[in-house]
């Protein structure tokens, strides 16, 4: 009997300190890569966000800083789970976030595809608007009444 995996999709997001060498930094970005690759995981973009300011102070750290690392990855169900064991007791990575991707399916994306065409047409000039309100109304009643005061001579 064979067993079939089921493949998910994850971003994850991870802050690394901002005062490592850029060396050090490089080796801890591999040995993300390579952690994941080991859980049997894939790589599918891997974007750096750079060197970003705190908001606001951590506990426990003297870190300001730190370096944004985002990557979206396929693997197996346990892959968050062990990723997460890994690094979390390290103090070299400040936090991290491994969440499930949403579920692109062939439905969403052309539905995309067609908002991002609509999105791209050539807007139309609008249509001359009529001030509102009752006397630009014919058969309203306030505006029977302007009429019929103008013809008699009384204004309003």
């Amino acid at each position: 009997m064979t067993t079939m995996t089921t493949s998910r999709t994850y971003d994850a997001v991870f802050i690394l300190p901002g005062s490592l060498a850029e060396d050090d930094l490089q080796k801890l970005v591999q040995q993300i890569r390579k952690t994941v690759e080991d859980f049997g995981g894939s790589i599918n973009r891997e974007e750096s966000l750079g060197v970003r300011e705190f908001e606001r102070p951590l506990q426990n750290s003297k870190e300001r800083t730190g370096y944004y690392l985002r990557l979206n990855c396929t693997g197996p169900a346990d892959l968050d789970a062990k990723v997460r064991n890994r690094f979390r007791l390290r103090e070299d990575v400040i936090r991290m976030m491994l969440t499930q991707a949403p579920v692109r399916t062939e439905a969403v994306e052309a539905e995309e595809v067609s908002e991002e065409a609509a999105s791209t047409d050539v807007p139309q000039p609008a249509a001359a608007v009529e001030p509102a309100g009752d006397a630009g109304l014919e058969g309203s009643p306030s505006a029977d009444a302007a009429e019929e005061s103008k013809q008699d001579g009384v204004t309003e």
